[in-house]
């Protein structure tokens, strides 16, 4: 087997399950596909399964047959459990163990590829590009660590921020695990909210006081991939109200003058604009239908 690669999305709901049960050991599923042109696993996602016990449960076999269904329904995703992974309870302790290694074995048979993760618990205090994982791979009849140079993040300084602000925010308390689910079943093991929330810190960071402008207002840090920062500043809500908000651009993308409307609006252009700094724009309040409207103003550029 060759070369691991890990989404911030699947690192990011590791750390957030381990943070949530520091006291217990955790495990989950990862979920991802093979790379078709060479041999790179593609980790897109994670699975948080249990924190109670990590032994081999009827638990475990119903999280495992739920998880592969759920993946086996879209048959144009290509997804499937490629993967285990595992935070111990002792904090020196970064061997996957025998119930580690059994798992890993049942999804090979599934998946020839499969990949055992352990994450270091010091990733709860200091998150370092990859280090504080363990990845392990099957070869020569055993589980064996992969070298560093095989194991590759998604824009790894842009994550590592993402994941030290979500950290600060302690949004695990967002994160279900199974165990949670098979306490009271509306809680969602797939962790959309969550989701949607760690997607959100990957590309903006907090709206923060930002004294220096005027009027005084907020300013926004966005990250990007492949850009430290961009900074957007916002005038006060109360001296928002229904008039038409200037924005300043600063930096190569164009942000809208809302927090909640920025990310989809961003996205849309972020393929569309070149280098527009130091434009000023006026621009309508937040339409009532924020994605529409971002689509609008696109076609109108």
């Amino acid at each position: 087997m060759g070369e691991v690669g890990l989404s911030y999305l699947a690192l990011a709901k590791l750390i957030l399950h381990a943070a949530k049960y520091p006291h217990c050991c955790v495990n989950g599923f990862l979920i991802g596909h093979k790379v078709e042109k060479g041999r790179r696993v593609r980790i897109v996602d994670a699975v948080p399964l249990l924190h109670r016990w990590h032994v081999l449960t009827p638990m475990t076999e119903l999280a495992l047959m739920q998880v592969s269904t759920a993946c086996n329904f879209d048959t144009n995703s290509k997804l499937q459990i490629v993967g285990y992974y595992q935070a111990n309870e002792q904090f020196e302790d970064e061997t996957p163990g025998t119930v580690a290694e059994e798992l890993g074995e049942k999804i090979m048979a599934q998946f020839s590829d499969a990949v055992l993760i352990v994450l270091k618990n010091s990733a709860l205090v200091s998150i370092s590009d990859l280090d504080c994982l363990k990845v392990y791979s099957f070869a020569d009849s055993r589980w064996q660590p992969k070298n560093s140079n095989q194991i590759f993040l998604d824009n790894s300084r842009v994550c590592e921020a993402a994941i030290r602000s979500c950290l600060k925010e302690k949004l695990y308390r967002l994160l279900t695990d199974f165990d949670d689910h098979l306490e009271n079943v509306a809680l969602d093991f797939w962790n959309t909210k969550l989701n949607e929330e760690l997607e959100a810190r990957l590309y903006f960071g907090d709206a923060v006081p930002w004294r220096q402008t005027k009027p005084v207002g907020w300013s926004l840090h966005c990250r990007l991939p492949g850009v430290v920062s961009v900074r957007v500043d916002l005038p006060p809500p109360s001296e928002r109200g229904n008039k038409l908000t200037i924005v300043q651009l600063v930096g190569p993308f164009l942000v809208r003058s809302s927090s909640q409307f920025a990310s989809c609006f961003l996205l849309i252009l972020l393929d569309r604009l070149t280098i527009l700094q130091g434009t000023t724009l006026l621009i309508d309040p937040l339409p009532k239908n924020a994605l529409k409207g971002a689509r609008h103003f696109c076609a109108s550029l």
